[in-house]
């Protein structure tokens, strides 16, 4: 009769299982090890910044010139005895730069010519006669003269401002008797003060007390430094006008006074539109008065 007893043991399915997953992860393992790693790829290289471009060389001449020509001063051109020749004036105006046109009253075409320039951006001034001290020199029509009270003087120059519209100065034509008047003078300059204009001294004799005068009352005012054409000969004016710049490039300022002659505006013509490029700037008068 057979023997009863226990039966054998068994190891369950489950480490069997596990035995079989722990060697496949050995053979991955060995494989990934076993397997070289794929190759870099390089970072892009890092690009310096451009330099920035050298400026152009500037020759030495050209330095010298561009140092030269900055500015040298203003200039102000103040042609008198306007109103005669209506084409004198255009003529003048045609040059195209900054010009003050002093207009005397009474002549055939004063208005006219005071109202085309102011039309046309120009300044204006009256050009108020002025008895000189020799007497066979004519101021003409709308003179202030020796023989005048005050009073006389206070209305003849009040009629001559109003025969010039637009003005905002006054200059005085000839006058060399006159200016050196101190009395003469402040009646004159208290007209001008009652319209807040300026005052040109023409400088037409250096005994003139004009300047001084109108400063002591408050007046603006302004002198003369150039006549570009007491002598009517074309190279004496281009030496006028040669001198004009020196004194501007010196004291900052200059002022001329020319007339409307042939001579005169041929100079002008040939000589106005370059002075911005040599560093002159051209103003009007009222630009220097003080």
């Amino acid at each position: 009769m057979a023997r009863k007893g226990k039966r054998p043991t068994r190891s369950p399915r489950w480490i069997g299982a596990i035995l079989l997953i722990l060697l496949l992860g050995f053979a991955l393992a060995w494989w990934v090890l076993k397997t070289p790693p794929p190759p870099e790829t390089p970072l892009p290289a890092v690009q310096p910044p451009p330099k920035p471009k050298p400026p152009p060389e500037i020759p030495p001449e050209t330095a010298l010139k561009s140092i030269t020509t900055v500015a040298k001063g203003k200039v102000a051109i103040v042609i008198d005895d306007m109103g005669q020749s209506y084409r004198a004036f255009e003529r003048l105006a045609a040059i195209g730069v900054p010009m003050t046109f002093s207009v005397l009253p009474g002549l055939r075409y004063s208005r006219a010519i005071a109202s085309k320039a102011h039309d046309r951006e120009f300044e204006v001034m009256l050009h108020l006669p002025m008895e000189p001290e020799n007497p066979i020199h004519d101021p003409g029509e709308g003179a202030i003269r020796e023989e005048m009270t005050l009073a006389d003087i206070h209305r003849q120059t009040r009629e001559d401002l109003q025969a010039i519209p637009h003005a905002v100065g006054v200059n005085n034509h000839m006058g060399s008797l006159m200016t050196r008047n101190p009395e003469a003078m402040t009646a004159v300059l208290e007209e001008v003060q009652k319209d807040g204009l300026y005052f040109l001294d023409s400088k037409t004799t250096p005994q003139s007390v004009a300047y001084r005068i109108a400063l002591d009352m408050g007046v603006p005012a302004a002198e003369r430094q150039v006549f570009l054409d007491d002598l009517d000969d074309l190279d004496e004016i281009r030496k006028q006008v040669d001198i004009l710049e020196r004194i501007a490039a010196r004291r900052g300022q200059a002022i001329a006074i020319g007339h409307p002659r042939p001579q005169t505006i041929q100079v002008l013509r040939e000589r106005l539109p370059g002075m911005d490029r040599k560093g002159y700037r051209l103003v009007f008068l009222s630009d220097l008065v003080k």
